[in-house]
């Protein structure tokens, strides 16, 4: 018995190492290059018509990025699958609340991962000639995301709401610079979302309603902010 709690333990630990190694930073990267290619393509098709070779080729290298990043969000259910067990906390000034919110997040995390991968499998891989709906699939997991970015506007909005007061609070100067430079950070992570929200709905839809240019431009957008802000954390 005491070898098997050992051995799970090790389990346990290998998988949380494997899961914080990678914890999606490598989307962070293809995400802005996937849709500013998007963008350049639409843009061009539109001012040399959709047979022009460059703006054709644009989207391709687009919709390969795009399947690059499936692989990455690989990452992202590895750690769903860990948050599971370990559901986050949240800020210490969060409600019960709040905190529910934050693990119903986690739940939707997973369901996204268990709807895409088949949805993907299939997309790549048609000679396997499966028989269930990809694309019902494709949308269950954008309805996930969309909940997901829901809930991180409604967290966002109170904890902007939070900090602001402690702004308003406070007199110490260095906590002020402290206390203005996470709004700024919120602010940004309130922006990403914003731009990631029509982009979820659309998905979500049989027949989406953005065009392709609006796709590119929203994505780029949301995912250059994404990118600066884990870049940021980082350094």
């Amino acid at each position: 018995v005491g070898f098997k709690l050992i051995l799970l333990s090790q389990v346990r630990m290998s998988l949380s190492k494997f899961v914080s190694f990678g914890n999606g930073e490598q989307d962070a990267i293809w995400c802005p290059a996937q849709f500013l290619t998007k963008l350049l393509g639409s843009m061009r098709a539109e001012t040399h018509g959709a047979s022009d070779s460059v703006s054709a080729g644009l989207l391709q290298v687009s919709d390969a990025l795009n399947s690059i990043r499936y692989g990455g969000r690989f990452w992202m259910g590895l750690e769903a699958i860990h948050n599971l067990r370990n559901f986050p906390k949240g800020d210490s000034s969060e409600g019960p609340t709040q905190v529910l919110m934050r693990k119903s997040q986690c739940v939707a995390n997973l369901l996204f991962q268990v709807a895409e991968f088949p949805a993907w499998l299939k997309m790549v891989a048609p000679g396997f000639k499966f028989t269930y709906d990809a694309d019902k699939l494709g949308r269950v997991s954008c309805v996930c995301w969309l909940y997901n970015l829901v809930v991180d506007l409604t967290l966002l909005s109170a904890h902007i709401t939070r900090k602001s007061a402690q702004l308003a609070k406070t007199t110490d100067s260095a906590e002020k610079e402290k206390l203005k430079y996470q709004l700024a950070v919120l602010g940004l992570q309130r922006v990403q979302a914003l731009c990631d929200a029509p982009l979820a709905f659309n998905w979500a839809l049989s027949q989406g309603f953005l065009s392709e240019k609006v796709i590119g431009f929203l994505g780029s957008l949301g995912s250059l902010v994404r990118l600066y802000l884990a870049w940021n954390q980082k350094s």
